[in-house]
């Protein structure tokens, strides 16, 4: 039931940013919502959470790292979201979660 929340807010913030029309890239709307999906993996203790949100990093990583988008700069904000997410691996006992990191 957490997990079709989780897709429930990332979807919610797709459809907010196509309704208003807001500028930005799909990065920072992944940014978004894999740290509410790490938020609510801290508060209740899920692991199927924070495997979600260590795959949402990941598929936030592929956008930025491989250039999918424009730039040509590692993101060296996936060392710090890695280890975050690490450390919420173990909080909620993950070990799927800190195989995938």
């Amino acid at each position: 039931l957490w997990m079709v929340a989780a897709a429930a807010f990332g979807g919610s913030i797709a459809l907010i940013g196509q309704m208003y029309h807001l500028s930005g890239d799909e990065t920072s709307a992944l940014i978004t919502w894999g740290a509410g999906t790490a938020l609510a993996a801290v508060a209740l203790r899920s692991n199927p959470l924070t495997v979600a949100s260590v795959g949402i990093a990941e598929a936030w990583l592929f956008l930025r790292g491989f250039d999918y988008f424009g730039r040509a700069e590692f993101p060296h904000l996936f060392v710090v979201m890695a280890s975050v997410l690490f450390a919420i691996s173990f909080w909620s006992r993950s070990q799927a979660a800190r195989h995938l990191i």
